[in-house]
């Protein structure tokens, strides 16, 4: 009767809920696994756990995406007509091969994205945060796949893509945003110097009347739009690492994109509700060619005053010289994460993959 109580009372119970480590989580444990040689000769299966986590790791550390049986076995089923099973040869046989052919096809968008995710960081505090970096990121698919191809020709790259210029109204917020946050002629690049220069050279060796004079356009500060996306992503991925901030069209409000003309010369992003009362910087980046001519400082104003009731917090590389302009707003580092960028940075970046966990509180 005792026994019977027993089951009951585990029946009753609800089914533990499960959930996929997450890639800090995984470099955790085999670090606590390499502490106890012990154990690992003791237990067979901790040798094997030990084994796998060292080669996902060695996978992701090649750019590589770890083998994942539920993301493979999702990719059969939506391709039924090119992965069909003979019922009369043994089950075994067929499920293999096709488990391995599926895992070196490409997944489906949502699939990536539920891949993406589901990696964070194991720290309670930033889980968050590095969340929200993760959402963003490819992982290692090709940028040309993931880019459509209007913005792979070099034109594009140099002088932009022209498009009419209106107001959208935000699906987070529901307020009409206009076309523009801000627009400068005062800002002098050290590109558009160069520029004048060549041309004011130019005219004095081949005339006046020859070579026509330089106007140099204005910088036009406004919000992510659709057809902002394309050059957003390759400029973000050439700097940074790959990334898909289509998420980010759900709330403009909270994004600033930089124009000299047509061409994206900067951008910055904020994710408004990763907690109640703190928002995330998750992307502010300036064109080599334009910085510091206070690009930078008016993307981040922009993005601080959209946030007005909550703290803000972000992550920045030790090395990373926008640490001052971070700090001249009073943003103060809170916490040293080791590693921070390992996941994200290519391994040649000119960045320390160390960060500061900055915050400003309000």
């Amino acid at each position: 009767e005792v026994k019977d109580k027993e089951t009951e009372e585990k029946e009753k119970q609800p089914p533990p809920v499960l959930s996929k480590m997450l890639p800090r989580q995984e470099e955790t444990l085999a670090k606590h696994l390499a502490h106890f040689p012990s154990a690992l000769s003791a237990s067979p299966r901790a040798r094997r756990l030990y084994r796998k986590l060292k080669i996902r790791a060695y996978q992701r550390s090649r750019g590589e995406d770890p083998f994942d049986l539920d993301l493979a076995v999702s990719t059969i089923l939506r391709n039924t007509d090119r992965y069909v099973i003979d019922a009369s040869q043994p089950y075994a046989d067929q499920i293999v091969p096709l488990l391995i052919a599926a895992s070196s096809f490409e997944p489906k968008r949502e699939e990536e994205e539920k891949k993406r995710a589901s990696h964070g960081s194991s720290s309670a505090d930033s889980s968050e945060t590095d969340a929200v970096l993760s959402r963003l990121s490819l992982g290692s698919l090709l940028l040309s796949s993931a880019l459509p191809q209007e913005f792979t020709h070099f034109h594009h790259y140099l002088s932009g893509a022209s498009h009419s210029i209106a107001g959208l109204t935000s699906p987070y917020t529901a307020r009409l945003l206009r076309p523009f946050i801000f627009r400068t002629s005062d800002l002098r690049p050290r590109k558009v110097a160069v520029l004048e220069e060549i041309v004011q050279c130019a005219r004095r060796k081949l005339g006046a009347q020859a070579v026509p004079e330089y106007r140099p356009k204005s910088v036009d500060f406004c919000y992510l739009q659709q057809h902002h996306l394309s050059a957003i992503n390759a400029f973000v991925s050439t700097f940074f690492w790959p990334v898909d901030l289509s998420e980010c069209l759900q709330y403009p409000d909270f994004t600033v994109v930089a124009l000299y003309g047509h061409l994206v010369v900067g951008c910055g992003f904020m994710t408004p509700d990763v907690k109640v009362n703190e928002a995330y910087i998750s992307f502010l980046l300036v064109h080599p060619d334009f910085s510091r001519a206070g690009l930078g400082r008016i993307m981040l104003y922009h993005l601080i005053q959209t946030c007005m009731g909550k703290d803000v917090t972000l992550h920045v590389s030790v090395d990373n010289p926008a640490m001052l302009l971070y700090q001249q707003f009073g943003f103060k580092a809170e916490r040293y994460c080791l590693d921070f960028y390992h996941r994200y940075f290519p391994p040649q970046h000119h960045l320390s993959k160390h960060a500061y966990f900055m915050r400003l509180k309000r």
